[in-house]
Protein backbone atom coordinates (compact mmCIF):
# COMPACT_ATOMS: atom_id res chain seq x y z
CA UNK A 1 0.00 0.00 0.00
CA UNK A 2 1.09 3.63 -0.50
CA UNK A 3 1.85 5.37 2.78
CA UNK A 4 2.22 8.82 1.28
CA UNK A 5 5.88 8.55 0.40
CA UNK A 6 6.56 4.93 -0.67
CA UNK A 7 5.05 1.50 -1.24
CA UNK A 8 5.05 -0.69 1.88
CA UNK A 9 3.60 -4.16 2.67
CA UNK A 10 -0.12 -4.04 3.39
CA UNK A 11 -0.56 -5.05 7.06
CA UNK A 12 -4.29 -5.58 6.54
CA UNK A 13 -3.99 -8.09 3.74
CA UNK A 14 -5.10 -11.58 4.71
CA UNK A 15 -2.36 -14.23 4.37
CA UNK A 16 -2.58 -16.52 1.38
CA UNK A 17 -4.03 -19.91 2.37
CA UNK A 18 -1.71 -22.89 2.18
CA UNK A 19 -2.21 -24.98 -0.96
CA UNK A 20 -4.25 -28.13 -0.32
CA UNK A 21 -2.37 -31.40 -0.01
CA UNK A 22 -2.56 -33.72 -3.03
CA UNK A 23 -5.17 -36.44 -2.55
CA UNK A 24 -3.93 -39.77 -1.26
CA UNK A 25 -3.34 -42.42 -3.92
CA UNK A 26 -2.22 -45.88 -2.89
CA UNK A 27 1.07 -47.11 -4.32
CA UNK A 28 -0.08 -50.75 -4.30
CA UNK A 29 -0.01 -51.28 -8.06
CA UNK A 30 3.42 -49.76 -8.45
CA UNK A 31 4.65 -51.78 -5.49
CA UNK A 32 3.45 -55.02 -7.12
CA UNK A 33 5.29 -54.24 -10.35
CA UNK A 34 8.48 -53.32 -8.46
CA UNK A 35 8.21 -56.58 -6.50
CA UNK A 36 7.99 -58.66 -9.67
CA UNK A 37 10.88 -56.85 -11.36
CA UNK A 38 13.10 -57.03 -8.28
CA UNK A 39 12.48 -60.76 -8.07
CA UNK A 40 13.46 -61.01 -11.74
CA UNK A 41 16.88 -59.48 -10.99
CA UNK A 42 17.82 -62.39 -8.71
CA UNK A 43 18.41 -65.05 -11.43
CA UNK A 44 20.46 -62.49 -13.36
CA UNK A 45 22.58 -61.75 -10.30
CA UNK A 46 23.25 -65.44 -9.75
CA UNK A 47 24.18 -65.98 -13.40
CA UNK A 48 26.48 -62.94 -13.38
CA UNK A 49 28.20 -64.27 -10.28
CA UNK A 50 28.61 -67.69 -11.91
CA UNK A 51 30.06 -66.15 -15.07
CA UNK A 52 32.49 -64.05 -13.03
CA UNK A 53 33.58 -67.07 -10.98
CA UNK A 54 34.27 -69.12 -14.11
CA UNK A 55 36.32 -66.26 -15.53
CA UNK A 56 38.27 -65.91 -12.26
CA UNK A 57 38.94 -69.61 -11.79
CA UNK A 58 39.66 -70.55 -15.42
CA UNK A 59 42.47 -68.14 -16.33
CA UNK A 60 43.32 -69.68 -19.72
CA UNK A 61 40.14 -71.14 -21.26
CA UNK A 62 40.21 -72.84 -24.63
CA UNK A 63 38.08 -71.63 -27.51
CA UNK A 64 35.06 -73.71 -26.59
CA UNK A 65 35.24 -72.66 -22.96
CA UNK A 66 35.61 -69.02 -23.96
CA UNK A 67 32.51 -69.26 -26.11
CA UNK A 68 30.48 -70.82 -23.30
CA UNK A 69 31.71 -68.27 -20.78
CA UNK A 70 30.89 -65.44 -23.17
CA UNK A 71 27.39 -66.75 -23.82
CA UNK A 72 26.77 -67.17 -20.08
CA UNK A 73 27.98 -63.64 -19.38
CA UNK A 74 25.85 -62.24 -22.22
CA UNK A 75 22.72 -64.04 -21.02
CA UNK A 76 23.33 -62.99 -17.43
CA UNK A 77 23.97 -59.38 -18.41
CA UNK A 78 20.84 -59.14 -20.56
CA UNK A 79 18.68 -60.70 -17.86
CA UNK A 80 20.08 -58.68 -14.97
CA UNK A 81 20.37 -55.28 -16.64
CA UNK A 82 16.99 -55.64 -18.33
CA UNK A 83 15.27 -56.45 -15.04
CA UNK A 84 17.32 -53.87 -13.11
CA UNK A 85 16.53 -51.01 -15.49
CA UNK A 86 12.84 -51.86 -15.45
CA UNK A 87 12.85 -52.22 -11.67
CA UNK A 88 14.64 -48.87 -11.30
CA UNK A 89 12.03 -47.10 -13.44
CA UNK A 90 9.11 -48.50 -11.45
CA UNK A 91 10.93 -48.01 -8.13
CA UNK A 92 11.25 -44.31 -8.96
CA UNK A 93 7.56 -44.18 -9.87
CA UNK A 94 6.75 -45.88 -6.57
CA UNK A 95 9.05 -43.51 -4.65
CA UNK A 96 7.39 -40.51 -6.29
CA UNK A 97 4.00 -41.77 -5.17
CA UNK A 98 4.92 -42.50 -1.53
CA UNK A 99 6.60 -39.10 -1.13
CA UNK A 100 3.66 -37.36 -2.78
CA UNK A 101 1.34 -39.11 -0.28
CA UNK A 102 3.16 -37.73 2.77
CA UNK A 103 1.17 -34.46 3.13
CA UNK A 104 -2.11 -36.36 2.94
CA UNK A 105 -0.86 -38.60 5.76
CA UNK A 106 0.04 -35.70 8.06
CA UNK A 107 3.62 -34.87 7.03
CA UNK A 108 3.24 -31.59 5.08
CA UNK A 109 6.98 -30.90 5.00
CA UNK A 110 8.81 -33.86 3.36
CA UNK A 111 12.55 -33.31 3.12
CA UNK A 112 12.31 -33.31 -0.68
CA UNK A 113 9.47 -32.94 -3.12
CA UNK A 114 8.35 -36.07 -4.94
CA UNK A 115 10.13 -34.97 -8.13
CA UNK A 116 13.39 -34.05 -6.38
CA UNK A 117 13.35 -37.35 -4.53
CA UNK A 118 13.49 -39.13 -7.87
CA UNK A 119 16.00 -36.78 -9.53
CA UNK A 120 18.47 -37.06 -6.64
CA UNK A 121 18.60 -40.83 -7.11
CA UNK A 122 20.60 -40.26 -10.31
CA UNK A 123 23.08 -37.63 -9.12
CA UNK A 124 26.60 -39.04 -8.52
CA UNK A 125 27.73 -39.17 -4.88
CA UNK A 126 24.25 -38.08 -3.72
CA UNK A 127 22.84 -41.38 -5.00
CA UNK A 128 25.00 -43.24 -2.48
CA UNK A 129 22.60 -42.31 0.31
CA UNK A 130 19.66 -40.33 -1.06
CA UNK A 131 17.25 -43.16 -2.06
CA UNK A 132 17.54 -44.64 1.41
CA UNK A 133 16.93 -41.26 3.06
CA UNK A 134 13.84 -40.56 0.93
CA UNK A 135 12.39 -43.96 1.72
CA UNK A 136 13.19 -43.46 5.41
CA UNK A 137 11.42 -40.08 5.44
CA UNK A 138 8.30 -41.64 3.91
CA UNK A 139 8.51 -44.56 6.35
CA UNK A 140 8.63 -42.23 9.32
CA UNK A 141 5.81 -40.13 7.91
CA UNK A 142 3.67 -43.27 7.74
CA UNK A 143 3.91 -43.88 11.48
CA UNK A 144 0.32 -44.49 12.56
CA UNK A 145 0.86 -43.57 16.22
CA UNK A 146 0.63 -39.85 15.36
CA UNK A 147 -1.60 -37.96 12.94
CA UNK A 148 0.76 -35.05 12.33
CA UNK A 149 4.52 -35.42 11.96
CA UNK A 150 6.94 -32.58 11.25
CA UNK A 151 10.53 -33.05 10.11
CA UNK A 152 11.68 -32.76 13.71
CA UNK A 153 9.25 -35.34 15.05
CA UNK A 154 10.04 -37.68 12.16
CA UNK A 155 13.75 -37.54 12.91
CA UNK A 156 13.00 -38.72 16.45
CA UNK A 157 11.63 -42.01 15.07
CA UNK A 158 14.53 -44.53 14.89
CA UNK A 159 15.28 -45.99 11.45
CA UNK A 160 14.05 -49.57 11.03
CA UNK A 161 16.66 -52.30 10.68
CA UNK A 162 15.05 -53.42 7.42
CA UNK A 163 15.87 -50.18 5.59
CA UNK A 164 19.42 -50.04 6.95
CA UNK A 165 20.15 -53.66 5.99
CA UNK A 166 18.64 -53.12 2.53
CA UNK A 167 20.88 -50.18 1.74
CA UNK A 168 24.02 -51.72 3.21
CA UNK A 169 23.43 -54.86 1.12
CA UNK A 170 23.05 -52.77 -2.02
CA UNK A 171 26.28 -50.83 -1.40
CA UNK A 172 28.22 -54.01 -0.57
CA UNK A 173 26.87 -55.79 -3.64
CA UNK A 174 27.68 -52.96 -6.04
CA UNK A 175 31.13 -52.05 -4.76
CA UNK A 176 32.35 -55.58 -4.01
CA UNK A 177 31.40 -56.63 -7.52
CA UNK A 178 33.05 -53.54 -9.00
CA UNK A 179 36.26 -54.18 -7.10
CA UNK A 180 36.22 -57.87 -7.99
CA UNK A 181 36.05 -57.01 -11.70
CA UNK A 182 39.39 -55.18 -11.36
CA UNK A 183 41.20 -58.17 -9.83
CA UNK A 184 42.00 -61.72 -10.90
CA UNK A 185 42.32 -65.10 -9.22
CA UNK A 186 41.01 -66.14 -5.84
CA UNK A 187 40.66 -62.59 -4.49
CA UNK A 188 38.43 -61.65 -7.41
CA UNK A 189 36.37 -64.81 -6.92
CA UNK A 190 35.76 -64.00 -3.24
CA UNK A 191 34.69 -60.45 -4.04
CA UNK A 192 32.44 -61.65 -6.84
CA UNK A 193 30.68 -64.04 -4.45
CA UNK A 194 30.30 -61.28 -1.84
CA UNK A 195 28.97 -58.93 -4.49
CA UNK A 196 26.51 -61.51 -5.80
CA UNK A 197 25.21 -62.27 -2.31
CA UNK A 198 24.91 -58.54 -1.62
CA UNK A 199 22.87 -57.91 -4.78
CA UNK A 200 20.52 -60.81 -4.12
CA UNK A 201 20.06 -59.73 -0.50
CA UNK A 202 19.48 -56.11 -1.59
CA UNK A 203 16.76 -57.21 -4.02
CA UNK A 204 15.02 -59.27 -1.34
CA UNK A 205 15.24 -56.53 1.31
CA UNK A 206 14.16 -53.82 -1.14
CA UNK A 207 11.17 -55.94 -2.08
CA UNK A 208 10.26 -56.17 1.60
CA UNK A 209 10.75 -52.41 2.12
CA UNK A 210 8.50 -51.55 -0.83
CA UNK A 211 5.71 -53.85 0.30
CA UNK A 212 5.86 -52.84 3.97
CA UNK A 213 6.03 -49.08 3.35
CA UNK A 214 3.11 -49.29 0.93
CA UNK A 215 1.10 -51.21 3.54
CA UNK A 216 2.06 -48.69 6.26
CA UNK A 217 0.76 -45.82 4.17
CA UNK A 218 -2.47 -47.64 3.37
CA UNK A 219 -3.02 -48.49 7.05
CA UNK A 220 -2.45 -44.91 8.19
CA UNK A 221 -4.73 -43.49 5.52
CA UNK A 222 -7.45 -45.97 6.51
CA UNK A 223 -7.13 -44.86 10.14
CA UNK A 224 -7.42 -41.21 9.09
CA UNK A 225 -10.40 -41.92 6.84
CA UNK A 226 -12.43 -43.58 9.61
CA UNK A 227 -11.49 -40.95 12.19
CA UNK A 228 -9.15 -42.96 14.38
CA UNK A 229 -6.39 -40.39 13.78
CA UNK A 230 -7.36 -36.72 14.08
Amino acid sequence: MWNGSQWVPNPYRAPMPAPPAPPYESARFRARVVTILLAATIPGSLLLTAASLVTDLVPNPNDQQSLLIGLLALLAGLLWFGALISATVFFCMWLHRVIRNMPALGSPDPHWSATRSVVYCFIPIVSWFHPMRSVLDAWRGSDSSQRWLTQGSRRAIPPPVLIVVWWMSWLIGIYAGNLGSRLTGLGAAVLDVVGGIGLVAAAVFCLMVVRELTARQDRKYASIAIGQLV
